[in-house]
C-alpha cells in the first residue's frame, strides 16, 4: 500500500536526519555516542580494547575567512570522504562540530593499532585537494585515547582524546609561530 510505503520512507528520512550530519552524511554526535556505548559494553564483556580518535582540522578558520563558507563546506565534505576511506568499514567516523571529527576504532589489539589508524588518516589527508581550482592542503591534529588505558567511560575517552589533540595542536601552533618569528 502506497501510504504505508510513504510513511516508512518518511520515518527512515527522519531517523537519518536525527543521527547523521546533514553536510557530510557522517554519523553525528548522538549516533557516535550510541556506538561508543555499545563498543564499550562489548569491550568490557570480552576484555578487548577500543580506540577513540579526536580530529581537528588545521587552519580551517582561514579557509572559511579567505575563501568563503561554500569552500569550507566542500573542504569538510572532502575531509569526511578521506576519513571514511582511510579507516576500516567496521569503524565509525562522525562529525561532532564545525571542523571536529571523531573516529571509533573497535577490536584493537594495542595502542599500535591506534598509531596505524592515525598514520593512514594522515596519509589520506596528505597532498592537495583541488576544490574549486584552489590547491588547498588538508591537514589535521589527531589525538587518541584507548580503552581501558586512558579511560573507562565514553566521556573519559572523548576527553582524553580531545586533550591529546589539543596538546598536538598547541605544539603545532608554537612551532609555526617560531618559524614565522625566526624568518
Amino acid at each position: 500500500d502506497q501510504q504505508m510505503a510513504d510513511l516508512k520512507a518518511s520515518h527512515r528520512a527522519l531517523e537519518e536526519e536525527a543521527t547523521h550530519d546533514p553536510l557530510t552524511g557522517l554519523a553525528n554526535r548522538r549516533l557516535f555516542y550510541d556506538r561508543l556505548q555499545h563498543a564499550l559494553r562489548q569491550a568490557k564483556r570480552h576484555g578487548s580494547k577500543i580506540g577513540v580518535l579526536f580530529i581537528d582540522m588545521n587552519h580551517f578558520k582561514e579557509v572559511n575567512d579567505v575563501h568563503g563558507h561554500h569552500v569550507g563546506d566542500a573542504v569538510l565534505t572532502e575531509m569526511a570522504a578521506r576519513l571514511v576511506r582511510s579507516v576500516r568499514e567496521s569503524d565509525t567516523v562522525a562529525r561532532v562540530g564545525g571542523d571536529e571529527f571523531v573516529v571509533l576504532l573497535e577490536s584493537l589489539r594495542d595502542r599500535n593499532d591506534c598509531y596505524t589508524a592515525v598514520r593512514k588518516i594522515e596519509e589520506s589527508l596528505g597532498g592537495e585537494s583541488n576544490l574549486f581550482g584552489l590547491g588547498l592542503e588538508l591537514s589535521a591534529s589527531i589525538g587518541q585515547a584507548i580503552y581501558p588505558d586512558d579511560g573507562l567511560t565514553e566521556d573519559q575517552l572523548i576527553h582524553a582524546a580531545d586533550a591529546a589533540m589539543y596538546h598536538i595542536k598547541t605544539r603545532l601552533s608554537e612551532s609555526r609561530q617560531k618559524t614565522l618569528f625566526n624568518q
